[in-house]
């Protein structure tokens, strides 16, 4: 048996297959659920269950889905509420934290950003956020910012955007974050990749079909879409930027919106 908390159990014979994967156990169990072990709970399954998979009948005696993140194994029961579950050595997990689903918090954390700002761009890459720009106290600025999430700090890149910046629009495709459009000296249509493994950025020889600031930008599959923005008016425009391949990078297909 299984055993996650007092109330929540789970028979061995649920599991159906134990399989390593790379370097890693994986039990699934009946009802779909897959459970990252160790090896010698790996072992214990197989020792317990006579083969690489159980298969007696015996049902799990609460709805629980378990995925695993990093050092945690993270089980969400069938009352919603999320379980971080450690260890104990052998068979058994013991309940480390335990939220209400459905409730959202804010809190506000002691690391601070080492000036005022708004208007800044921000992306997140692996562990860390990136901050870019923005208004500062004595104006625009260029500088770029790195917040480690795990750590909780924040570090001043020496690389800077190379113009000051503010209120434009980013987005990650994965090493690379493209910083669109925003307000320099004045509206700017220029495009700029910065590559989050080397923290080096370029200015791309593309630019957006006209200047703008204060857009807005999300990824769909292999395509960033930019939509509105100003430029001395409203723009209705919808923009779609789709990277390519290992060459260069371009536009295509530019929409207007209907109204």
């Amino acid at each position: 048996m299984l055993e996650i908390s007092d109330n929540l159990k789970i028979n061995l014979n649920a599991v159906v297959t134990i399989n390593k994967v790379k370097d890693k156990w994986i039990a699934r169990l009946k009802n779909g659920s897959s459970l990252v072990v160790t090896e010698e709970i790996a072992n214990e399954i197989i020792t317990s269950t006579g083969s690489s998979g159980g298969g007696g009948g015996a049902s799990i005696t609460s709805n629980i889905k378990i995925t695993n993140n990093k050092n945690d194994i993270l089980g969400t029961t069938e009352h919603n509420k999320l379980c971080i579950l450690s260890s104990t050595g052998d068979l058994n997990f013991k309940v480390v934290d335990k939220i209400e689903g459905g409730s959202e918090e804010i809190s506000t954390l002691s690391e601070v950003l080492p000036q005022g700002l708004y208007g800044t761009m921000c992306s997140a890459y692996n562990d860390n956020i990136y901050i870019f720009g923005g208004n500062g106290t004595n104006g625009r600025v260029n500088t770029i910012y790195k917040f480690n999430c795990i750590e909780k700090t924040i570090t001043t890149l020496s690389v800077t955007l190379p113009t000051v910046l503010s209120e434009g629009c980013c987005a990650r495709f994965n090493d690379n974050i493209y910083i669109f459009g925003g307000y320099s000296s004045d509206w700017t249509n220029t495009i700029f990749k910065f590559n989050c493994t080397t923290e080096t950025i370029t200015t791309l020889s593309v630019r957006l079909p006209k200047k703008l600031y204060n857009l807005s930008c999300a990824i769909y599959e292999n395509n960033i879409y930019i939509f509105g923005g100003w430029s001395g008016s409203y723009s209705y425009s919808i923009y779609k930027f789709k990277r390519a391949s290992l060459i260069t990078d371009f536009f295509v297909n530019i929409i207007r919106l209907i109204i």
